[in-house]
């Protein structure tokens, strides 16, 4: 009982309320023990007393004649018939004379200890009584008791009820025991699960309880478990969420404390620059992640400036990749405070300025060549002026183009109508005629056999002298070269409506570049067939899209170089060629070729090498921005006394998803 007591501190719930509730209970129980016991013993003692004078008076009023006559004797016998060991055990009588009769006894012995008599004062009771008659006294008499059977039946109450009181304790505190041990199982539960919290584990509940005194405290122990459960799960998404964002950026970000650990990074950081696992990045300093110590000593050395000043710094840094590759990279420091308000660590973003680096250093060699290029920007001014003078002159020869294009077309279309008509009358014309020669070849064939002889040698001198025959046979020959002829002029009048177009507001059409070669040859043919043999090498090309009548100009320019060019008698070459991207038309010439030095400007405006009056210097200028922008290139070969090949590259026109693979020209 003492151990228990010295250590109550350490002892469990259930053992101190345990021993709590036995305390109250024992001192409870003896309470009322001990005030039953001092009404019993009051009760007893005082009917002890009422008894034993009782029996003096049974005494005196025995001996009352006895006394008055002076008969001792009878006295003493009557004293010694009522003695016993149990109640009276002593009597003294002394009469009026003095005379003393004592008679006694030993008194038996109690079962109770003799304490218990003398704790009661029932172990020996004394009273006395003095007789008077008539106011004549005659003597005194004197009893002594003891209170046996009292103290024996008193004893006897208090075992039992000592006996009773340890049975009842013992049933009290079993019955205790078990209901705080009942209670105690539910406190243990509550127990078990705060821990689980504390270990992590908040989704613990605990569950219900029929005790009223603890379903409010479970009740809300399982609303907070359930309400941090729900602030954890926010807190780690927010934290995912964050780290999510902060590996997403390509820049390396680190945390370490105030000594230099690192508490964290992201993933950037990983990769580019420690090369290891994130767990053994951090709790290590930058001595155990960077290979080079003095990088790594200067490192430390900056967190300590960052630290001890309290403020964001930035510094520029040379560090090796992970890859191997050297990286200049912008470090921007900024301290953390702890909650007290003392630097807790550094929170640093490194991001790579390499090709910022480079692009200043283009940035200031460009500045640096901008610089030089304005020093001679002053001598250029008159250049400038010049050319846009040249392209005043430009856009006026342009216009009359486009007035001459317009001239052509009208003279076009009035050649269109007659050359209709003379076109229609020489093919009826045809026609008739070959009637009339095969009406010839009949009549000779059938009639002449039957004419006379005379009449026959009259038609034979006729048709001789009227040259029938020649004239039959020279009539075939001239409609038919009349019909060609119509044909040849309905073709050139045709290329020059075609030409009258080059600044036609026209969307562009699919064309086939061997027919604009072939138009443009039509126009010039006449000039070249004096100085030239015309080639044609012309293998299959699909169509380009291109405003056809601008192509004409082009190609018309190139014929005429390349005649120009030839100063005796020599060969142009037509070419058609195609790749997977491109069609190629060229002009080939065998003519004297081009120096270098005029190859670099033969596409300026009003650039020319003939003599003046003799061409205007616009002819490869118009139709290098001709062939620009239809989005192609204008190329150019010259060997000198070779030639020259001017070569069109333009894109081929998108084949329609219908169309892919059928081998057939599209169109648009």
């Amino acid at each position: 009982m003492i151990s228990p007591l010295l250590s109550w501190k350490r002892q469990s719930l259930f053992r101190q309320l345990l021993l709590v509730n036995c305390a109250i209970i024992m001192i409870s129980i003896v309470a009322l023990f001990l005030l039953v016991m001092v009404g019993t013993f009051t009760m007893q003692k005082k009917r002890f007393v009422e008894e034993s004078l009782l029996r003096l008076e049974d005494f005196a009023g025995a001996i009352a004649d006895e006394a008055v006559i002076g008969d001792d004797a009878s006295i003493e016998k009557y004293f010694r018939g009522r003695i016993s060991g149990k109640d009276v055990f002593q009597v003294r009588w002394v009469d009026r004379n003095g005379k003393i009769i004592l008679v006694k006894t030993e008194p038996e012995k109690s079962c109770a200890p003799a304490w218990l008599g003398t704790l009661t004062g029932l172990a020996r009771q004394e009273h006395s009584k003095r007789l008077v008659f008539g106011g004549l006294f005659y003597g005194e008499l004197s009893t002594v008791t003891t209170a046996v059977a009292t103290t024996t039946t008193i004893w006897d109450a208090l075992l039992w009820g000592t006996a009773g009181i340890v049975l009842l304790s013992v049933i009290l505190l079993v019955a205790t025991a078990l209901v705080l041990k009942g209670n105690l199982v539910v406190l243990k539960e509550l127990t078990l699960c705060t821990q689980g919290l504390v270990d992590g584990d908040f989704s613990t509940r605990v569950p219900r309880v029929t005790q009223p005194e603890f379903a409010p405290i479970f009740k809300a122990f399982n609303r907070m478990a359930a309400t941090m459960q729900q602030l954890i799960q926010r807190i780690e998404s927010e934290t995912q969420f964050m780290q999510t964002m902060i590996n997403s950026i390509p820049d390396l970000i680190f945390i370490k404390d105030k000594n230099g650990v690192y508490l964290g990074c992201n993933d950037a950081f990983v990769s580019k620059f420690a090369g290891r696992p994130k767990e053994q990045i951090i709790s290590c300093n930058d001595f155990d992640v960077v290979p080079d110590r003095a990088l790594a000593e200067l490192f430390r050395q900056q967190d300590r400036e960052v630290m001890a000043a309290g403020s964001a710094r930035s510094s520029e840094d040379s560090i090796t990749l992970v890859d191997g590759s050297n990286a200049l990279v912008e470090t921007i420091k900024v301290p953390f405070y702890d909650q007290n308000g003392v630097v807790a660590g550094l929170i640093g973003i490194a991001r790579d300025i390499t090709a910022r680096k480079q692009a200043e250093e283009a940035l200031f060699d460009h500045q640096q060549e901008l610089l030089s290029v304005n020093l001679t920007l002053e001598n250029r001014i008159q250049d400038e002026v010049q050319k846009n003078r040249a392209k005043d002159r430009l856009l006026l020869q342009q216009d009359k183009l486009a007035s001459i294009g317009q001239l052509a077309a009208g003279v076009a279309h009035e050649i269109n109508n007659p050359m209709g008509y003379i076109s229609s009358n020489l093919r009826t014309l045809a026609e008739y005629f070959d009637q009339l020669v095969r009406f010839d070849r009949l009549w000779l064939e059938q009639v002449s056999g039957e004419l006379t002889p005379p009449t026959r040698e009259l038609v034979a001198a006729s048709r001789e002298s009227l040259e029938i025959e020649q004239l039959l046979g020279d009539g075939v020959d001239l409609i038919r070269e009349s019909l060609q002829g119509a044909r040849r002029v309905t073709k050139i009048v045709q290329d020059l409506k075609s030409f009258s177009r080059v600044d036609a507001l026209v969307e562009n059409e699919p064309v086939d570049l061997s027919r604009c070669m072939e138009s443009a040859l039509n126009i010039c043919y006449n000039e070249l067939k004096y100085v030239a043999e015309i080639r044609k090498e012309f293998a299959p090309v699909p169509e380009v899209l291109c405003n056809p009548g601008q192509l004409n100009q082009v190609f018309l320019n190139l014929l005429v170089n390349a005649g120009q060019a030839i100063t005796r008698p020599g060969e142009i070459i037509l070419r058609c060629r195609h790749d997977d991207s491109f069609v190629y038309a060229s002009v080939s010439d065998t003519g004297s070729g081009i120096p270098e030095e005029i190859m670099k400007r033969i596409f300026d405006p009003f650039f020319t090498t003939k003599e003046v009056g003799a061409g205007t210097g616009l002819g490869l200028s118009i139709s290098y921005e001709i062939i620009k922008q239809h989005n192609g290139e204008l190329l150019v070969e010259s060997s000198l006394g070779s030639g020259t090949t001017f070569t069109v590259k333009l894109p081929r026109t998108p084949v329609r998803p219908d169309e892919a693979g059928t081998g057939t020209v599209p169109h648009v």
